[in-house]
């Protein structure tokens, strides 16, 4: 057949070859769809193919790989494949005699009286904390040192050796810190048993790099927090109820604060001038506390557009004051809440969106009901998650069926649907199309709390179940390709 100079057939293979390797991935997949020329030309190029895929895996790409596309485009799909297939491994450990390759171990030798907090082995720092108690409560601070992991000596990339808090402190030994990383900020929540109520708790956001400090909120009913993106941070209270203050409090909220402060803007602001406000579903009976859980190593970045990239997760536990009270446990992709500040005008700025505007199609509820010899984390933990999987803490790791991990990543839920369709599998093979609901005897509702955000469960038969019985405890941690156990018996 001859083709006209103006048919799409005509465009010569080498062109349309370089032009689309200039394109993103969500414009490849379109361009797929235009043709069945376009589609085969993309789906037999290993480049083109592995942009796409490795797109779509959430996965980042290893820099300067000297491997073929063709080998990466297997390694992913390796990768993918084992996400999805879970097996049990060993560990062996074995010294390796090539210097390039040799393990490291070091000492950092710290002052006694600082104690680690948290670090970030990709950035080469180590922040560790001093409680400094001054001649009167008023020159009382904790101060966060700044350090290289690698030689515990100042940081040559931050322009300050120091982070200062100003808090009233006379009982170090009563005081705890929340200290999250995220890339080029650092976030601090500090707690003290010790103070009584209307003492607000200090919680501040620093740039590390250029010590600026970029917020600055003194409130008491802070419980807990988690970056949210590159610009905002999300605080979790809970709510006291001003017409009756002796009911404790039923709800709990997560406020929305930005710190990307205009230049010459004070840090120093106060919990109410949030940008945004969503309230969780309220309890029947008092709740105890709340806590957060994220993975700030993938803290979503907004473009100039509002666009939202790099997706993670955010975990929030809620305690009932009864002891043996079912938790409360709300899993939420940050892009939902950060979708749904981008629709905010600023003078609608200090808006609160209820339970039933946002939760319920953006969100997966769980609980755990008694929590035994796995309790969900009460103090806030990263290991668990990791980008848009986590790791299903409402169950015990050798109960039946085994460990599940739990993955919100839409574009992967898509995916995997595609393809259980595709191979004719049942669709409850990993993909939870309707998830459960929380039923409304536990004492959080009057009615059942339904939530219909989609996600996939992988479970992890644990083959050797013969000394669980011996099992004192168990620790989780979720890496980006294994997932591990901690056990001792």
């Amino acid at each position: 057949m001859v083709c006209s100079r103006q048919h799409i057939n005509c465009i010569p293979a080498e062109l349309l070859l370089a032009v689309f390797e200039q394109l993103d991935e969500p414009t490849l997949r379109l361009a797929q769809g235009v043709c069945r020329q376009w589609h085969d030309i993309i789906a037999h190029d290993s480049a083109l193919q592995y942009k796409i895929e490795l797109e779509l895996s959430g996965t980042k790409e290893e820099p300067n790989s000297k491997l073929p596309k063709a080998e990466q485009l297997r390694l992913l799909r390796s990768h993918q494949s084992a996400w999805r297939n879970l097996s049990q491994g060993r560990i062996t450990f074995e010294t390796v005699e090539q210097h390039q390759r040799g393990p490291e171990s070091w000492a950092v030798d710290l002052e006694a009286y600082e104690r680690v907090k948290d670090y970030d082995p990709s950035q080469d720092l180590l922040l560790v904390v001093e409680n400094a108690s001054g001649a009167s409560p008023d020159s009382d601070c904790t101060r966060i040192h700044i350090r290289s992991l690698k030689t515990g000596d100042s940081h040559c990339a931050s322009a300050l050796e120091t982070l200062v808090i100003k808090h009233p402190s006379r009982h170090p030994e009563q005081v705890t810190y929340d200290v999250q990383i995220a890339h080029d900020f650092v976030g601090v929540l500090v707690h003290d048993r010790g103070l009584h109520l209307w003492h607000g708790k200090p919680f501040t956001v620093w740039n590390w790099k250029s010590g600026e400090k970029l917020l600055e909120i003194r409130a008491h009913d802070i419980d807990s927090f988690a970056f949210l993106s590159d610009k905002h941070v999300v605080l979790l209270t809970l709510a006291i109820d001003g017409n009756d203050l002796g009911r404790g409090s039923r709800t709990a909220v997560l406020y929305v604060h930005s710190f990307a402060k205009d230049v010459g803007q004070p840090a120093l602001t106060t919990l109410s001038s949030y940008e945004c406000a969503f309230l969780l579903p309220t309890a029947i009976v008092p709740l105890a506390n709340g806590i957060l859980h994220s993975d700030p190593d993938t803290c979503p970045h907004l473009t100039d557009r509002g666009e939202v990239l790099s997706d993670s997760l955010i975990v929030a536990g809620l305690f009932l004051v009864e002891t043996n009270g079912p938790i409360l446990v709300v899993y939420i992709p940050a892009s939902n809440l950060l979708k749904h500040l981008q629709t905010i005008s600023d003078n609608a700025q200090g808006q609160i969106v209820e339970w039933e505007e946002w939760g319920p199609r953006s969100t997966f509820v769980d609980f755990q009901w008694s929590p035994g010899d796995s309790p969900f984390p009460a103090e806030p933990d990263i290991s668990f998650i990791k980008g848009m999987r986590c790791l299903d803490l409402t169950r015990s790791p050798w109960a039946s069926g085994g460990l599940s991990i739990l993955d919100f990543d839409q574009r992967r839920v898509k995916r995997e649907a595609t393809r259980v369709l595709d191979e004719g599998e049942h669709p409850a093979d990993g993909i939870v199309l309707q998830p459960p609901e929380v039923p409304a005897a536990l004492g959080w509702n009057s009615e059942a709390i339904r939530t219909n955000l989609r996600h996939t469960r992988t479970t992890f038969a644990i083959d050797d179940l013969r000394w669980w019985s011996e099992v004192r405890w168990c620790d989780r941690m979720l890496c980006e390709d294994a997932v591990v156990l901690f056990i001792k018996v």
